[in-house]
C-alpha cells in the first residue's frame, strides 16, 4: 500500500500544479507536485521572467483548452507574487499594491491571493462577481478558486464563497472546516472532524461523497470528478470516469 501526501483532481477546464515546500513536504489540496509550468494546446511552455528569485516557495497553474486561458502564478521567496502566461482578462497582471502574500490560487480566468495580513485580494475577470471579495470576509486561512467562484476558509473555520450562484452557496450544515477545494462547478471541503462534504453541480456524481470514504486528510475537486486522500494514506476518487480519472491505480490503494 502506498501512502500519499497530496492529491490533485485535474479538471478538463482547470488544472493546478504546485511546488513542494522543502520544510513541509506537502502542498494544498488544489496543488500537485510538478515544478514546471504545464503546456497546453499548441503554444510553447510559458517561461518565468528573468528577474525571478532563484527558488519559488509555492506555485499554482491554470491550464485551459487550446483556445482558452493558460497561466501560472508563483510566490517568490521574498513573498511577492508573479504570474505569467495568458492575460486576456488580467488574470496574470498582479496588482501593483498587492504586497507580500501567503497563498495564491489560480482559477479559470481570475486569481486570488491571501496577503500576509490574512486578507484576500482577487484580480482578473469579475464575471459573476468572482473577483469581488466580500466586504465582511475578514481574516482567511486558505482560499481556492474555481471556474466562476472562489471559496475561503475563514479564521473562525467557517467557509464563505462568492461568485456564480449555486457554486457559491455554502450548505447550512457544513460547520467548521479545515481545508477547501473549488472545482469547475462544485466545491469540496474537509470538516474539522475529518469527514468530507461537497456541494454544487453533481451531474457526474462529483459532489456525492461515497458512504465508505471515512476520514480524509486532503481533497481535490476537479471538473467532473473528485479525489481524496484518506487518513490511512490511500486515495479514493468518485464522479466521472470517462478517461479513468476516478479509477485509482492498484498501487495507490
Amino acid at each position: 500500500m502506498k501512502t500519499l501526501l497530496a492529491i490533485i483532481a485535474a479538471a478538463s477546464l482547470v488544472v493546478s500544479c504546485g511546488v513542494f515546500e522543502e520544510e513541509q513536504n506537502t502542498v494544498d489540496a488544489t496543488s500537485g507536485g510538478t515544478t514546471s509550468a504545464p503546456t497546453g494546446g499548441g503554444d510553447s511552455t510559458p517561461t518565468v521572467a528573468a528577474d525571478s528569485a532563484v527558488t519559488d516557495q509555492r506555485i499554482d497553474a491554470s491550464v485551459q483548452g487550446p483556445s482558452l486561458s493558460r497561466y501560472t502564478c508563483a510566490i517568490k521567496t521574498d513573498g511577492t507574487a508573479q504570474c505569467w502566461g495568458d492575460d486576456y482578462n488580467g488574470q496574470s497582471s498582479v496588482p501593483s499594491g498587492l504586497g507580500s502574500v501567503k497563498s495564491i490560487s489560480t482559477g479559470f480566468d481570475h486569481t486570488c491571493a491571501i496577503k500576509t495580513d490574512e486578507t484576500v485580494q482577487c484580480w482578473g475577470s469579475d464575471n459573476y462577481g468572482k473577483s469581488t471579495v466580500p466586504s465582511g470576509l475578514g481574516s482567511v486561512k486558505s482560499i481556492s478558486t474555481g471556474y466562476g467562484h472562489a471559496c475561503a476558509v475563514k479564521a473562525d473555520e467557517t467557509v464563505q464563497c462568492w461568485g456564480i450562484d449555486g457554486q457559491s452557496s455554502v450548505p447550512s450544515d457544513l460547520g467548521s472546516v479545515s481545508s477547501i477545494s473549488a472545482g469547475s462547478h462544485h466545491t469540496c471541503a474537509i470538516k474539522t472532524d475529518g469527514t468530507a462534504q461537497c456541494w454544487g453541480y453533481d451531474g457526474s456524481g462529483q459532489s456525492t461523497v461515497p458512504g465508505d470514504l471515512g476520514t480524509v486528510s486532503n481533497i481535490a475537486a476537479g471538473s467532473v470528478h473528485t479525489c481524496a486522500i484518506k487518513t490511512d494514506g490511500t486515495a479514493q476518487c468518485w464522479g466521472n470516469d470517462s478517461h479513468g480519472q476516478s479509477t485509482v491505480p492498484v498501487e495507490l490503494q
